[in-house]
């Protein structure tokens, strides 16, 4: 009898920590998605200003052709975009969540529609569909995206595949 109570109780401590871990794992990616729309947000508001919060003072990015940008370059680059797109959407879908000794690592599915004013001086359509696997560190109570690593990237310019700068398959 007492071996029966003992496998129960074991189970049913088990039980626990599985589901705290579940819930654990809900709850950082509740946080994360809550940051990654609020980068949508700042991109459609033209906040410039927001990507010094949003991005950690270590952030760097990993483009697939091998060069590396560091958050200076990162953050003029999202303020460039910001600054050209009339209207945006970016979604992103989050998987693969896991806990690594930096942090929090994520693979973020990203697809951005936007309008944007070329250099022709006319509205293009702009559908960007990337593949990166980010990791997040906790700065004080806050969030802070700390590394991109991309995986894929391809973009279109008005239903046409177009060559994004630093990713030489992103036509194909």
């Amino acid at each position: 009898m007492t071996r029966s109570r003992d496998k129960l109780r074991f189970l049913a401590i088990s039980l626990c920590i599985v589901g705290s871990r579940v819930t654990f794992a809900q709850s950082l990616r509740g946080e994360l998605q809550k940051r990654y729309q609020a980068f949508d947000r700042a991109i459609q508001r033209h906040d410039t200003k927001f990507f010094e919060t949003y991005l950690s003072p270590t952030f760097t990015v990993e483009l697939p052709g091998g060069q590396v940008a560091d958050r200076a370059a990162a953050i003029k680059g999202f303020t460039d975009l910001s600054n050209q797109v009339r209207t945006s959407h970016w979604r992103f879908s989050l998987s693969d969540l896991a806990v690594i000794p930096q942090g929090i690592s994520v693979k973020a599915d990203g697809r951005l529609f936007a309008t944007a004013m070329g250099p022709d001086k006319k509205q293009h359509r702009l559908d960007l569909n990337g593949l990166t696997r980010d990791t997040w560190v906790l700065l004080g109570d806050v969030w802070m995206l700390d590394h991109v690593k991309f995986v894929e990237l391809h973009g279109e310019i008005d239903g046409k595949p177009a060559p994004i700068p630093g990713f030489p398959e992103s036509a194909k």
